[in-house]
């Protein structure tokens, strides 16, 4: 049984479990469900969450994770997309680990998931990622039951990348006959003045409200819009486009690092569901 265990605990988030739960509990002031009280007739299919340091985007990051709580969905496993922030891995590919470790206890691997896709396996090196780390001690403390999760890297953000493994994902799930929600994590803008961060990511926005993946790819390269993980986003727009005859998308909070720190320069964050 391999074990990953955090690589950005004590950083990113706090190593101590009573001091994470206090955090994430912080993080919740002035959250609202704005779906509220439609959320029993919603299908959840997914949603782009931050994953910087909590003290920075936990207040977007938690918008998502508590319509998910509160919509009484109980997926089996939460495929998470993520930017290869490190160049550790070549294509799109998983962690082969069986089991993740955060503060909040372990958390299983879906590697039949993952082998069902034929995705390329990362060894141990592949570690060091946060992206898709930091969204485990939400779902653990949101969550009152057992599920798995997929990490999937994508060293290639592009267009057919990005459509090949929403098809690979929607025809695995139907295959093993398994409830998944996507989250796509991804921050946006990067070390921009806040007014140019606002700007250029509502062009992105806009696409995303469209579910144009393809939309959305010409506007991040033409408007050099930093946004990490834009093939995240494009997947789980692909996806929502194949599971459903007419997703929906909620833009559920917006924000910037300047709450933490110096606001002449930030990193934006917005907290998106995805739905039908």
């Amino acid at each position: 049984m391999k074990i990953r265990y955090p690589s950005v605990a004590g950083t990113f988030y706090p190593a101590e479990a009573g001091r994470l739960k206090d955090l994430i509990r912080m993080s919740e002031s002035g959250v609202e469900n704005r779906l509220a009280p439609d959320l029993s007739k919603i299908k959840i299919i997914g949603g782009v969450v931050p994953h910087a340091g909590y003290i920075y985007c936990g207040r977007e990051a938690v918008s998502f994770f508590k319509v998910l709580a509160a919509s009484k969905q109980r997926p089996q496993t939460f495929v998470i997309l993520h930017p290869d922030h490190y160049g550790v891995g070549r294509g799109i590919y998983t962690d082969g680990h069986d089991l993740w470790e955060t503060p909040l206890g372990e958390v299983e691997v879906d590697r039949e998931l993952g082998d069902e896709i034929k995705l390329m396996t990362l060894a141990e090196r592949g570690g060091r990622e946060h992206a898709a780390e930091v969204m485990l001690p939400f779902l653990q403390y949101y969550l009152p039951y057992r599920f798995r999760i997929l990490p999937v890297g994508m060293h290639d953000q592009g267009i057919e990348a990005s459509k090949v493994l929403s098809e690979d994902l929607f025809a695995a799930q139907k295959s093993l006959n398994r409830e998944i929600v996507i989250i796509a994590s991804s921050d946006f803008s990067h070390y921009v003045p806040p007014q140019v961060g606002e700007q250029l990511d509502e062009l992105a926005m806009d696409r995303i409200r469209d579910l144009d993946s393809a939309a959305l790819y010409r506007t991040v390269i033409e408007n050099n819009i930093t946004i990490c993980g834009y093939g995240p986003i494009m997947t789980l727009l692909f996806y929502a486009r194949r599971v459903a005859r007419f997703p929906q998308v909620e833009i559920l909070a917006r924000g910037n690092s300047g709450k933490a720190g110096s606001d002449e320069l930030v990193v934006d964050y917005a907290s998106i569901l995805v739905y039908a």
